[in-house]
């Protein structure tokens, strides 16, 4: 005989989801519409119906068979899951959340790298900073050695001059002997030279 199914919440949304699919018996407290797979092993009121999808209708349990192809929303994993004939299989949403798992754990490591390369990076402007002193003492004593060498270029200078002075002081000297000695006389009587001074 076929069977027809009026939905238990009076209202016909397509497919309700599955609370849980791990159970095997029900949970107590259950409200009317609640939908459960029956987990392997089913005992109590779910006793045989492993696999099968089971509802609430206020007062029993109504059991639904699945078929291949048949496909479910499992809420408490955040899940797809489809029947293939004799198992229920996650769809492959779930190998999306291994891949995005992974992604994760990558950018985790690529943050950590990143946060070395950071540190790293700190050391290197820290090390450039006292580098960027050590040019700027060099440089300031460069400057102080720089003011010393024009400081002893002028006592240099002044001193060359002071030299051309007495040179030419000592040249007039020597001309002015000169002169008065081209100017002298012999005396023989007393064996001298005679000049003017």
């Amino acid at each position: 005989m076929t069977q027809y199914r009026v939905p238990v919440l009076e209202q016909f949304s397509w497919q309700p989801p599955i609370i849980d699919k791990d159970l095997t018996a029900p949970p107590g407290g259950e409200s009317k519409g609640d939908r459960y797979i029956v987990a392997s092993g089913g005992s109590g009121d779910w006793t045989g119906l492993d696999g099968h999808i089971v509802t609430y209708d206020g007062s029993n349990w109504l059991d639904d068979t699945p078929a291949e192809g048949w496909e479910c929303w499992v809420s408490d994993e955040d899940k797809f899951y489809y029947y293939d004939g004799s198992n229920w299989t996650a769809e492959a949403n779930a190998a999306v959340s291994a891949a995005v798992s992974q992604t994760q754990s990558r950018v985790l490591v690529l943050e950590s790298e990143m946060s070395q390369a950071e540190s790293r990076l700190l050391v290197v402007e820290s090390e450039a900073a006292s580098n960027d002193s050590e040019i700027l003492l060099l440089e300031s004593e460069v400057s102080q050695a720089e003011s010393a060498t024009v400081a002893n270029s002028g006592a240099i200078s002044a001193a060359e001059s002071e030299l051309d002075l007495v040179s030419e002081a000592t040249s007039q000297a020597l001309s002015e002997v000169a002169t008065k000695q081209s100017g002298a006389t012999f005396d023989a009587s007393y064996g001298v030279l005679l000049f003017e001074v």
